[in-house]
């Protein structure tokens, strides 16, 4: 089986700079200061992720395949398991501002001609709020958020 090893190392969403934002096509998304941001070298404090496999009780799920890895963490075979819950089970304090995503995928071939939808967070109405998407013909990662105004619509940024 022929794999494809993409690592989406750090995806950072910052909601508040995408407000006066438009969606146009051939427009550079505007940098991310990433210079400024620091952490305190002297805090003991740990600073933790939000593990979506929890939340989802993908360890739990009998439709998904769990795949030992002799090198460290269980890999976890999703393959057509819904993973679809109430966006206030899985963030009960609801969204934050800022977040990081980070997927690692390895694709069957047969998925190199598809769209692969990796993330999603839609209303009540199930209009998508905030998603990203891979498509693996273009060799692209989409990231598309609605701001905090219902009526805006969606802005996005595509990542070669």
């Amino acid at each position: 089986m022929w794999l494809l090893y993409s690592s989406l190392t750090l995806l950072v969403v910052s909601f508040g700079s995408c407000d006066t934002l438009t969606s146009q096509e051939g427009i550079q998304c505007p940098s991310l200061q990433v210079a400024e941001w620091k952490f305190p070298r002297t805090t003991r404090q740990n600073i933790t992720g939000f593990n979506l496999v929890r939340r989802f009780s993908l360890l739990k799920d009998t439709d998904v395949r769990k795949l030992r890895n002799p090198r460290g963490s269980v890999i976890l075979r999703l393959g057509k398991a819904s993973l679809l819950r109430p966006t206030d089970q899985v963030f009960p304090h609801g969204l934050p501002e800022e977040f990081t995503l980070i997927f690692t995928l390895a694709l069957k071939k047969s998925a190199l001609r598809d769209t692969i939808y990796l993330f999603q967070i839609s209303d009540q109405q199930g209009y998508p709020q905030l998603s990203v998407d891979f498509s693996a013909p273009d060799g692209t990662l989409t990231l598309r958020a609605r701001g905090a105004d219902p009526e805006a619509e969606l802005v996005s940024c595509v990542f070669n």
